[in-house]
């Protein structure tokens, strides 16, 4: 199956979960939205978040949503605005 948008998103939300010693369970139960739709966000099984479930991701996290955001809609963005934040986000993925 094919990755849907929001990788950097995805590698995000998980090594910031992580980092912060959450389970996706915890993080899921925090944020008011199930573990199973947290899990296919962290593996791209899934479309990348709406705007209103970043932020209350980010929140559960103690985190800012806008480098978040940013992150999850980066695909959809003008060619001209894609490059520059895969420029700016892209080496996280490597």
């Amino acid at each position: 199956m094919r990755k849907t948008t929001g990788t950097l998103f995805a590698v995000w939300l998980k090594k910031t979960r992580k980092a912060k010693g959450l389970t996706i369970d915890a993080l899921a139960k925090a944020a008011g939205t199930c573990k199973g739709y947290v899990s296919g966000v962290e593996r791209g099984k899934v479309a990348p978040p709406r705007p209103r479930v970043i932020w209350r991701l980010c929140r559960a996290l103690g985190e800012n949503a806008h480098d978040p955001t940013l992150r999850a809609w980066i695909d959809k963005a003008p060619d001209s605005i894609r490059y520059t934040l895969n420029e700016r986000f892209g080496k996280e993925l490597s």
